[in-house]
């Protein structure tokens, strides 16, 4: 139980003299600001009591006997985390109300946030498990518009389009972290919460044999994964210097792992009874990498994806793809990486109201009859392999389906 209290404060400032004598291509205008806190109850349950579970006990004699063991230790003082969350936005319309649209920026600041201590606890303390504590602070903010149109175009005709757009960041301000191994830009602190791609810097596929050969002349005792270079292999730059290529060399390849910009599109019409209407998703900008189980090349004993017909052989140098054998060619590098953007229709209606006349005159209760689709169609890929919707290439593809339905109001 707590105390979260919020408020809102709103003015339409359209109704003013001097916005009425002043602004003409705006019909309305409302400014608007809320605020409030919110809580959020993130924990794993009973973290704040003392738990037990069976195990081995002491050994008397030859028998074994029954015993329990603490299975983390607890934390009595744990709360809900808390947000506090301000937005100020803008509501309007314009072109005779036949537009309208919707700005808003926000920002909230979450602090007592669950986080478990684990990695501020030494070895020597024999702890392996404790409960979260109210220690984590985040900051994020972000930017959300909305434009629409509707208009009646003719008589019993009507479209109407509605564009959404949303951005949003956020900064780490406090949480535990391991300073031994989170150092760089695994530092959490004021960091994003997405560290964006870890990967290798691929230098590219070596063309020949006589590259690598040059190569390896120019740098004795060079290894990637403990292979010598060769033709059709990738090459890496050597992040630590040591003249081997292996996973002390990974760093930060991408520093988002999403796309940045998100949008949504609504479009529609309606004539009479009769209406159609879709919504299109987009995502813009950022990278992305290959998943490793997508980008393996084939074995002996495992298949892989049909691209790899196109590797580099000493046949074909001029490959897209590395050589089958090539080290590290299924982790993630900057070899990998390709824009995130995508764009799908999420789903697409189609819908008939019967006339009421004819309902009525026939003592039938007023009926409407759909047609839906839902995953219909990808119009921009990321992952042309597979769904964009997907996590990897072995997941079960998401349904196209298609529904067809009747409403009826009694």
């Amino acid at each position: 139980m707590g105390l979260l209290p919020l408020g809102s404060i709103g003015w339409k400032i359209s109704e003013e003299k001097f916005f009425e004598n002043n602004i003409h291509f705006l019909n309305d205008l409302k400014i608007r600001f809320n605020m409030g806190l919110t809580g959020n109850d993130a924990n794993a349950p009973f973290g704040w009591i003392q738990r037990y579970s069976s195990t081995n006990g002491y050994l008397f004699g030859g028998t074994n006997t029954n015993g329990i063991s603490t299975t983390q230790v607890p934390n009595p003082n744990i709360t809900w985390e808390n947000d506090l969350y301000k937005d100020l936005g803008l509501d309007g319309t314009f072109g005779n109300r036949r537009f309208f649209f919707t700005l808003d920026y926000w920002y909230r600041h979450g602090y007592d946030m669950l986080d478990a201590p684990t990695s501020s606890i030494p070895p020597t303390a024999g702890i392996t498990s404790v409960a979260s504590e109210n220690y984590g602070i985040l900051n994020t903010w972000g930017a959300q518009a909305q434009l629409g149109y509707h208009q009646d175009v003719a008589k019993n005709v009507q479209v109407f389009a509605t564009v959404n757009f949303s951005w949003s960041d956020n900064k780490v301000v406090q949480e535990y972290y391991s300073p031994g191994t989170d150092t760089g830009y695994l530092n959490p602190i004021g960091k994003r919460v997405d560290r964006g791609i870890t990967g290798y810097k691929s230098t590219g596929i070596v063309r020949s044999s006589g590259a690598a050969q040059d190569w390896n002349s120019k740098h004795p005792g060079w290894l990637v994964n403990g292979d010598t270079l060769r033709a059709g292999d990738l090459n890496f730059q050597d992040i630590n210097g040591d003249g081997i290529i292996n996973s002390l060399d990974q760093t930060q390849i991408a520093k988002r792992s999403s796309t940045i910009l998100g949008f949504g599109f609504n479009f529609g019409a309606q004539w009479k009874g009769l209406r159609l209407s879709t919504n299109i998703s987009l995502g813009l900008g950022g990278q992305t990498a290959w998943k490793k189980v997508d980008m393996t090349p084939p074995t002996k004993d495992a298949s892989s994806l049909s691209m790899w017909k196109g590797s580099y052989t000493a046949y074909n140098t001029n490959a897209a793809l590395p050589a089958i054998y090539a080290p590290f060619a299924n982790q993630a590098s900057t070899f990998w990486l390709h824009s995130a953007t995508y764009m799908y229709v999420n789903n697409l209606m189609l819908s008939w109201q019967v006339p009421v006349s004819w309902t009525a005159a026939h003592h039938m209760p007023e009926s409407r009859f759909y047609l839906t689709g839902t995953n219909l169609w990808t119009l921009i890929n990321p992952t042309p392999y597979k769904d964009p919707r997907s996590n990897e290439i072995t997941d079960y593809p998401i349904l196209r389906t298609w529904t067809l339905g009747l409403n009826l109001n009694l």
